[in-house]
């Protein structure tokens, strides 16, 4: 975000004495971001007081006054006053319709450094603009197949720094409730827990597929603590065996009792006794 930020207020900074103005419709700009004193406002009332008994008669000798203007203020036409003194006026806004915007002000500098850009660059679309910068999938105007939904939510739902705003622009592309799940906050991992159990015991094979292309995605899950290895496993896959792990002594002996109670079963179907009588 700093560099992008940098590049909007790039008249602000270039100001060495005098009153300039900044308008931040999206509340981006820190007082670090630009040099001399720094005022921020959000009414009418506040940008005349500032600039009445601040930056009217400022000195060449005295450091700029910076007026930063937020929110839907600064939107609006500026006095004809104020304009005409403001030896700059900058304009520190992100690309996007407000739900893009919302996001991007989510994203750590590395992150906005890309996707702003790309954003900006997006005639139509920019939320998946975003989502691509953001994740490397891409997500065009066609429907994802289950596997790319599954990449798509795992990759939003292992990012260090939550973003609901991110997720909420996903759920037009993650439509599959167990890929959608992982968008929610915190993430809700049942449904796909329930589909790679069912995949490693050999059980079902309805994920089997999506679960393998989506294999880097899932062992992030696995190594970030969202998903827990389970027991027991039949598939060989190497991959797999991120997710799975060797039974407890105690859960082995609960499966030697499951297996002996089948048996005594069996024997009573049979009109047998278990003890052999």
């Amino acid at each position: 975000m700093n560099t992008w930020v940098s590049q909007c207020l790039a008249p602000a900074r270039a100001v060495s004495s005098g009153f300039v103005v900044v308008l931040d419709r999206d509340r981006i700009v820190e007082s670090a971001s630009l040099p001399g004193d720094v005022v921020f406002v959000d009414d009418w009332w506040s940008l005349r007081c500032a600039y009445e008994r601040h930056g009217r008669r400022r000195g060449d000798d005295q450091a700029p006054l910076a007026v930063v203007i937020g929110g839907d203020l600064a939107s609006t036409p500026l006095p004809w006053d104020i304009e005409q003194a403001s030896a700059a006026v900058a304009s520190a806004k992100l690309p996007g319709p407000p739900s893009v915007r919302a996001a991007l002000t989510t994203l750590d500098d590395d992150e906005a450094t890309r996707a702003i850009p790309a954003v900006a660059a997006a005639t139509v679309d920019e939320d998946a603009a975003l989502l691509r910068a953001v994740t490397g999938v891409g997500v065009d105007g066609a429907p994802l197949s289950r596997a790319e939904q599954l990449r798509l939510a795992a990759r939003l739902a292992v990012r260090p720094r939550r973003s609901t705003a991110l997720a909420a622009l996903a759920r037009r592309w993650v439509v599959e409730s167990v890929a959608a799940s992982l968008l929610d906050d915190p993430p809700d991992t049942g449904g796909l827990r329930a589909a790679w159990l069912g995949y490693v015991s050999g059980a079902s094979d309805e994920w089997a597929t999506d679960l393998e292309q989506a294999s880097a995605e899932i062992s992030q899950l696995f190594a970030v603590g969202l998903l827990e290895p389970v027991v027991p496993i039949r598939r060989g896959d190497a991959w797999a065996s991120v997710g799975v792990r060797r039974p407890s002594a105690e859960e082995r002996a609960r499966q030697l009792e499951e297996k002996l109670s089948r048996y005594a079963d069996k024997l009573r179907d049979a009109g047998l006794s278990p003890n052999g009588e």
